[in-house]
Parts: structure tokens; C-alpha cells; sequence
């Protein structure tokens, strides 16, 4: 095996011994050096990594303690498919993209109210499939503004809070 797949792991065993005898020096300029010295070491193992790699053109990825590493390389993992989201069962998504379209306040209403209602579940007052009802109750009760202030956004946030707070009672 060449020492190239051991070069990893020997740097994070050389910080992690000298990160455990560092309290035992009696001066703290010595742990200070030994830091620095760990630091120059890890770091021409990288640049030594580094070099032998691209001569030998061979990927990093792969080298990795011999295990087939399929994250983070697009050419193992084969493509990548999505389908559209279902907006029936995800209802705030498309709440979040209604506001988006909507512009202005609108998003900050969608997040305070969204804030709110996400609260009174985490404390049992509501159902799950309560929070797009609120958030919902929100969006349509709260006006919407021009968000060219931090103060008109705001004052969005604690309307759209107030009326989901309003959609409890």
C-alpha cells in the first residue's frame, strides 16, 4: 500500500496526540511551538498528498481509507432525478411560493406567522396540519406593503403573528 492512502489519517492522528499532550507542558510557549510545528507538518503532508495525486492522476476521493467514496463525485452516483413537489401534501411550500410571487411584506408575513404557529404545536396547543391553516389565515388577513423599510417589515412580522395568535382563539 502506498504511504499516499496513509498520508490522511497520519495528519489527524499528529493533531489529535498533540492536542492531548499539549496541557501537560509546564510553559505554554511550548504548546504554542508544538502547535506551529504540527501545523508546518500537516501541512507539507497536504502539499506532498497533493503532488503525488495529480502525478499520479488518481482522485483523492478514492484514496480515502480504500473505501469507495460515492459523495461528492458526480461520475459514481449516477444523475440526479427530481419530481415537482406535492403541494397538496406540502402545503406551506406552496404558501412560501405564493408569497414569493406575491413580493413585498409578503414573505414576512408567511415567516412570522409560520414562527407562531411552528410555536403553539412545539407547545401541544394545535395539530401539525394546524400551521398551514395559520400560516394561511395570515396570509390572508395581514395586508401586504412595499418592503422598502426594515420598520415596514417589521410591523408585517407582528401583524402576521397577531393574526395567527388570532386563528388560536
Amino acid at each position: 500500500m502506498p504511504l499516499t492512502y496513509n498520508i490522511p489519517m497520519f495528519s489527524i492522528l499528529l493533531v489529535l496526540i498533540s492536542a492531548m499532550v499539549i496541557p501537560f507542558f509546564p510553559k505554554k510557549s511550548w504548546g504554542l511551538n508544538l502547535i506551529r510545528g504540527v501545523e508546518v507538518v500537516v501541512a507539507a503532508l497536504s502539499a506532498l498528498l497533493l503532488v503525488q495525486l495529480s502525478e499520479a492522476g488518481e482522485s483523492f476521493t478514492y484514496q480515502m481509507g480504500h473505501f469507495p467514496a460515492p459523495w461528492g463525485n458526480l461520475l459514481r452516483c449516477g444523475p440526479l432525478t427530481f419530481d415537482a413537489p406535492d403541494e397538496e401534501a406540502f402545503p406551506c411550500f406552496r404558501l412560501a411560493k405564493q408569497a414569493a410571487q406575491t413580493g413585498g411584506t409578503a414573505c414576512a408575513v408567511l415567516n412570522g406567522a409560520n414562527e407562531t404557529a411552528v410555536a403553539h404545536y412545539l407547545r401541544g396547543e394545535c395539530g401539525f396540519y394546524d400551521i398551514p391553516r395559520m400560516v394561511d389565515h395570515a396570509l390572508q388577513t395581514v395586508p401586504f406593503a412595499v418592503a422598502d423599510t426594515l420598520e415596514t417589515v417589521l410591523q408585517a412580522d407582528r401583524a402576521a403573528r397577531a393574526a395567527a395568535d388570532s386563528w388560536m382563539r
